[in-house]
């Protein structure tokens, strides 16, 4: 005792804890609470026996307890327990019990402030909990006062004996918590001596009958509810999810516990742990493996244990692992593993086998190897050490059903191990056993299944990736995921990602393993694998692109030949992406379905700097139309731009009195450069009758006298023996009206009797000047920022230049500024059969443009006729995508939009504009591209603008 000095005499009273061997627990408290008691709860106390002890009084009647239907305690109002078994005489006591706290002694004249002992002697094994209540136990009385609740602080000291002469004290729980009534400060635990003598605060018992145990203290000192209603068991069987793979040591984590209980080998004939009843959270842990973790509801322990089966997954090993789970039913589910596309280490084909003579076991003949519940091990064929392998470690086929070794219903999982994988893919799937359509009921998928992706670095760790989880009901075939497995060269392609792993291979090869979850339903997968076959051709020659190749479903690891996927390359079941790349041309990402018979024809658009809208779509409808409207465009001399046909007439429409456009009926459009072709004056009749010359005869159509508002000729070649002619070829009117003497000009020239009569022909006016194409001019162009209708900027104010380098050639890129816009490719067969080589083509429709001039240029997608007389195959019916690529005049083409919509049974869809304006600020966005190839000093700019909205007939607004 810490006593102050002080003159006048201190009266005191000291409390002494014997020495006599015994076990106690005393609690020592101040002024208040007035009273403070001890509980002791026998928990799971065994006889030598093992039967579950039963607790009675001094006189050997049922103990009182609180509450009716409660667990024996050991507490004020029944303070002693006993339990005999053998030469065992259990005892619990309560020695001292102090409930005058804070009162005046007379003898002493002051408080005594005693403590309360609990004495434990010959425990039998099981668990004693410690709890201490702030009188009375529960809060029947209504509101508590502050002498009904814990005060600032109170000690439990604790000693253990060893059953003979010496005592000690192994601990002092000290508690502060004021205003609260339960605290659980902990337990001992009595359990028999092993080889390795007691554990943790224990001490080692003298032996009675030749039986010794060992005393341990567990300290918890948790505030708690009401403690005293009954307990339950927990009993757990862990087992680990490779057979091979043994447990070590398990702990188990309660909720509630501040502490693990261990166990070298938890099973269903263990005693069981002792905790409250409820729901409890129980976690249990092995060296080397994963930690597991489920909910108990625990019962009553006097209506049998809550019986909880864990299995643990190896994660020291450093191997890959796919761990399959399901429910009671089906009774049976099987992974199947299928290597496919799987190489030596000096690239050649990888075959593999069961290491035995015979040949590898398979559903049906003739299909490829593959692990499953028939064929447990496989390894793959190679020369050295270095041995590819995939194990089905574990098979069930009993979920559901009573396991007739431990009486449980056990559900374990299957678990695939791959261990020293070389590259490849390797297919994981879920099967409902059969694997054929042959079953009954009861074999088909049926709740929730998961499947566990445990990636290891191939040494010594393994971490849970992925878990790929469905509920599905009436199917029998699912593909989970593929494992990927790919070299990764020091420097490139880094094996990182959450789904990604490491591994070291033989001879310092780096592979990575990498997991790719599909999970969906698909048809029996075993026989002979689907195949992609893909050729790619230019977009707009339609010849075929060389040096081509191709990433499938993303694999940024793998790039294969056109060769390789004219031939085919082996996938699973159902749709891929296949992105495609080349030399001077836009990679292009298609989706595709698997098929043995069927090949892809992808388009790749040339990264030439032209701009172009490409229209994509499937096998419906036959044929899409695209067509394009100038709107507001302006020449660089401030006027309306002339659209005209490329042969100069006026463009062909759909109705009368509408403006010009771009359709599969007027294919291309140009601006009008001057040519007047009314002002040539022809006779009807004219003919050269010189021998082996190429001769023409032209007809003024609705021309009485020469004249005539529009040309159309037609196109005849004589020789002096045969006559060939074709007819319907328009051509440009003035193109075969010049001769090496008359620069330009044919005039009065004799043509047999008759003469054709000619104005001159003159020279084209600018449109823009030939400037420099390779860099944009500063100035020229301004914008006037004004607002439309339709939320555009309309363009004016420009400069006007004369340009004398004009020439009369067709225009190139590499010519003369000349505005165009052409459908260099229509489609109207798709769904068509397939070509000689089994391939589809089902093709794009593309409309390219050139040298533009500021204004509108409206885009449009037809379910062609363009009118509204058509039937069912003549509307939107399938998914469509129009990808749109802008140009910067001179080498560059860039994707900058995708615009996507899918059937509704319209006809008309307005896809959205490409505005042309001054270039500024506003071209910096991603949707604008920059001009190089301008005119009369001007700076262009391109801008996409999507709308992607339903319209009705838009030709004649």
């Amino acid at each position: 005792a810490h006593l102050t000095c002080r003159p006048d005499p201190v009266n005191m009273a000291v409390f002494m804890v014997p020495g006599d061997g015994k076990t106690r627990v005393v609690l020592k408290w101040g002024d208040v609470p007035m009273n403070l008691d001890v509980y002791v709860l026998p928990r799971g106390v065994t006889d030598l026996e093992g039967s579950f002890a039963s607790w009675l009084t001094v006189a050997g009647g049922q103990p009182q307890t609180w509450n009716a239907n409660e667990d024996p305690y050991a507490w004020y109002q029944e303070r002693v327990l006993m339990s005999t078994s053998g030469q065992f005489s259990a005892r619990v006591s309560l020695d001292r019990n102090d409930a005058i706290h804070g009162t005046r002694d007379a003898l002493l004249g002051q408080a005594v402030n005693g403590p309360e002992t609990v004495t434990f002697e010959q425990l039998l094994p099981g668990s004693y909990e410690v709890y201490v209540n702030a009188n009375p136990p529960d809060e029947s009385r209504g509101a508590r006062n502050a002498t009904q609740v814990f005060g600032s602080r109170f000690d439990v000291e604790v000693y253990l004996g060893d059953g003979v002469s010496s005592t000690r004290q192994v601990d002092t729980a000290v508690v502060s918590a004021a205003g609260a009534i339960w605290r659980y400060i902990g337990q001992i635990r009595v359990y028999l001596r092993t080889e390795n003598g007691c554990r943790g605060v224990s001490r080692m018992q003298s032996p009675i009958g030749g039986v010794q145990f060992c005393y341990e203290w567990v300290r918890f000192n948790s505030q708690t509810a009401y403690p005293l209603e009954g307990v339950g068991i927990i009993k757990a069987l862990v087992l680990s999810v490779v057979p091979s793979a043994p447990l070590g040591r398990v702990e188990m984590t309660i909720a509630g516990q501040a502490r693990p209980f261990f166990s070298s080998e938890f099973s269903l004939s263990s005693q069981g742990i002792f905790i409250p009843q409820g729901a409890r959270s129980v976690t249990v842990r092995a060296e080397g493996f994963s930690s597991s973790t489920k909910t108990a509801i625990v019962g009553s322990y006097t209506i049998g244990p809550t019986i909880l089966v864990f299995f643990l997954v190896p994660i020291s090993d450093g191997k890959t692992r796919a761990i399959l789970r399901w429910g009671d039913t089906p009774a049976d589910l099987d992974i199947y593993v299928v290597p496919r596309r799987t190489v030596q280490l000096d690239g050649s084909r990888l075959t593999w086998t069961n290491g035995f003579p015979g040949g590898m076991s398979t559903w049906n003949a003739g299909e490829d190897s593959y692990a499953w519940w028939n064929e447990s091990y496989i390894e793959g064929v190679v020369a050295g050490d270095y041995v590819p392998s995939v194990t089905l470690d574990r098979d069930d086929t009993t979920h559901g059903e009573v396991d007739e070794e431990t009486g449980q219903v056990l559900n374990g999982p299957e678990t695939m191990t791959f261990d020293l994988l070389l590259p490849g893919d390797y297919e994981v799937y879920v099967n409902a056993y059969p694997p054929d359509g042959e079953r009954e009921e009861g074999q088909l998928f049926d709740g929730q299944i998961d499947l566990d992706i445990y990636l290891g670095n191939g040494v010594d760790s393994s971490i849970l990736r992925e878990t790929v989880s469905w509920t599905a009901t009436g199917d029998i075939w699912r593909i989970a995921g593929v494992l990927s497995v790919y070299y990764t060269l020091s420097g490139s392609q880094p094996c990182l990602g959450v789904s990604r792993e490491q591994q070291v291979t033989a001879g310092g090869n780096r592979v990575c393993y990498e997991w790719k979850t599909i999970n969906a339903n698909v048809d029996y997968p075993l026989g002979s694998p689907p195949v992609i076959r893909v050729r790619v051709v230019d977009a707009v020659t339609d010849q075929e692109v060389p040096g081509a190749t191709f990433q499938v479903d993303g694999d940024v690891t793998a790039a294969y030949t056109a060769e390789q996927m004219d031939v085919g390359l082996s996938v699973i079941p159902g749709e891929h992406t296949v992105m495609a790349f080349a030399p001077g041309y836009l990679s292009k990402s298609y989706v595709v379905e698997a098929s043995t018979s069927v090949g892809y024809t992808l388009y790749l658009v040339p990264d030439d700097g032209y701009t172009r809208v490409v229209v994509n779509w499937g096998a419906l409808p036959a044929n899409l139309d695209t067509y394009v409207v100038p709107s507001e465009v302006i020449t660089c001399d401030n006027v309306t731009a002339e659209w005209v046909a490329e042969d100069y007439f006026v463009p062909q429409t759909v109705g009368e009195g509408e403006g010009p456009y771009v359709w599969h009926r007027e294919p291309t459009l140009i601006v009008n450069d001057g040519r007047n072709l009314t002002e040539y004056e022809y006779y009807t009749y004219y003919y050269y009758e010189e021998e082996n010359t190429t001769y023409y005869y032209y007809y003024g159509e609705n021309a009485t006298d020469g004249n005539a508002t529009y040309y159309y000729y037609y196109e005849y070649e004589y020789n002096v023996t045969n006559v060939t002619y074709s007819s319907g070829t328009r051509r440009l009117l003035n193109a075969n009206l010049t001769n090496s003497s008359s620069n330009g000009t044919l005039s009065n020239a004799t043509l047999g009797n008759s003469t054709i009569m000619t104005t001159p022909v003159p020279a084209p006016l600018p449109i823009c000047s030939n400037s420099a194409f390779d860099q944009p001019a500063a100035g020229g162009l301004t914008s006037s920022n004004s607002s439309n209708s339709s939320g555009l900027s309309n363009s004016s104010n420009f400069s006007n230049s004369s340009n004398s380098n004009t020439t009369d050639d067709a225009p190139t890129l590499s010519d003369r500024f000349f505005p165009m816009i052409s459908l260099i490719r229509d489609e109207a067969s798709h769904s068509m059969d397939l070509d000689s080589d089994g391939f589809l083509l089902n093709g794009p429709e593309i409309v390219t443009f050139r040298d533009l001039l500021p204004g509108l240029y409206l885009v449009y997608v037809n379910a062609k006729p363009p009118d509204g007389s058509r039937d069912a195959g003549q509307v939107f019916t399938g998914p469509v995508s129009v990808d749109v690529y802008l140009g910067d005049g001179v080498n560059s083409t860039l994707l900058v939009s995708i615009v996507e919509f899918e059937d509704d049974g319209s006809i008309w869809r307005h896809i959205g504009w490409i505005e042309v304006g001054s270039l500024g600020s506003e071209c910096e966005g991603a949707t604008s591209v920059r001009q190089l190839r301008t005119g009369s000093g001007l700076g262009f700019c391109y801008s996409w603008y999507p709308r992607n909205q339903n319209v009705e007939y838009p030709l004649s607004q």
